[in-house]
């Protein structure tokens, strides 16, 4: 009989850890994300290879992670990107969002740049209650190829001056 009750308070002992442990990591996980502050940015562009979790960097520095993707209820023309951004991020009023390739993959992150330091903060700037909104601009790779038409169509004319110029 002895044994039993030794083997229960064993049993009980092991199952106590395994649910400190499971408390810990709830615990640890959610830990620092407490003062993280939630932002909102509207592209007008393809975010494809954006993916939740990923980087959002501001001068090449992680400062915080995509949390949500979806098309914006609103405008349909919009994808609107939800990010977690930590509260000492310099996030200010003139703050603009792109989206930049990761290497050569494919995969894409968000780059945040502000030019003016003596700008008011953008939380200070939104109304309590709303989600802040950071503006997006084009990134370097959708200008490029909306540039590709017009590039082409000059080659055009200068192929057809050319070719006047040499059946003259």
């Amino acid at each position: 009989m002895e044994t039993d009750k030794h083997y229960f308070v064993v049993g009980l002992f092991i199952i106590g850890i395994f649910i400190a442990a499971a408390a810990f990591a709830v615990w640890l996980q959610d830990a620092g994300r407490r003062d993280d502050i939630r932002y909102r940015i509207n592209f007008a562009e393809s975010v494809s290879g954006l993916a939740l979790g990923d980087p959002v960097k501001y001068r090449g520095v992680d400062v915080g992670n995509v949390e949500t993707i979806m098309i914006n209820p609103s405008n349909n023309k919009l994808v609107q990107v939800d990010v977690s951004l930590r509260k000492e991020a310099p996030v200010k009023t003139d703050t603009k969002a792109s989206l930049r390739l990761k290497g050569i993959t494919g995969v894409m992150f968000i780059e945040l740049a502000g030019e003016n330091p003596n700008a008011p903060s953008l939380i200070s700037a939104t109304e309590p209650g709303k989600v802040p909104l950071i503006p997006s601009e084009k990134s370097a790779l959708t200008t490029l190829v909306d540039q590709v038409p017009k590039t082409l169509k000059k080659i055009d004319d200068v192929a057809e001056q050319a070719k006047k110029l040499l059946a003259d």
